[in-house]
């Protein structure tokens, strides 16, 4: 019998080596969404088309890892920071309204703070995730955009069953092309507010942009 415990426990050993062998360190997946117009200059009541359709196959960045997220809960949100001023203001509901076409916009408030953001409720048909809203502006200021998946590991971190599911997961998000040239980042080094003037493009990453409402 221990003979018999001990050969499983070898089988199993190296079923999970032979299964990590080809993984990478973790595994990180990119949402897509468009906005549009991208540009650095809008005015009060302006609209920013907002989509997100992607199929529920998604391929790791990090090892090209394919895994299917089924139904999967993203927990997208929207969020908006305005910059031109110190402190700066995390009150995405104040900002804009997001009317949906596709989906469903749910207006969120954390306790106890003004910081506000918009839960973003695609539709998952057909194995694609799809939303489409427009985001009208309602406030002028200087400001960054992005919507994001969101979780707090410590709570509820994003899990999977299937290829490298053992392994830490990361979720991001893309705006267009990613290119952050072009999601004006420029626009942080006017910030009063060390964080956001001293930004490195790759800390800004590839899922905000930057405008003005004047």
């Amino acid at each position: 019998m221990l003979r018999f415990i001990a050969l499983a426990a070898i089988s199993l050993l190296l079923i999970v080596s032979c299964k990590d062998k080809n993984c990478p360190n973790n595994l990180k997946y990119q949402i897509p969404y468009t906005a549009a117009p991208i540009q650095d200059t809008f005015e009060l009541g302006d609209t920013i088309w907002m989509e997100v359709d992607f199929h529920e196959k998604l391929t790791d960045l990090n090892g090209g890892v394919e895994n299917t997220f089924h139904n999967f809960d993203f927990k997208l949100e929207v969020q908006c920071d305005r910059f031109d001023i110190d402190p700066p203001q995390g009150r995405a509901v104040s900002f804009m309204d997001i009317f949906p076409i596709v989906g469903q916009v749910v207006p969120r408030g954390l306790p106890s703070s003004e910081v506000s953001y918009l839960e973003v409720l695609p539709i998952y048909q057909d194995n694609y995730y799809r939303f489409k809203g427009a985001v009208v502006l309602k406030q002028q200021g200087t400001f960054v955009y992005t919507l994001t998946p969101y979780t707090d590991e410590m709570i509820e971190p994003f899990k999977i069953t299937g290829n490298c599911d053992n392994i830490p997961l990361y979720i991001t998000s893309k705006v267009n092309d990613g290119d952050p040239t072009a999601n004006n980042y420029y626009l942080l080094k006017s910030s009063p507010v060390d964080v956001y003037r001293n930004m490195t493009i790759e800390r800004f990453g590839q899922s905000g942009f930057c405008f003005v409402v004047r």
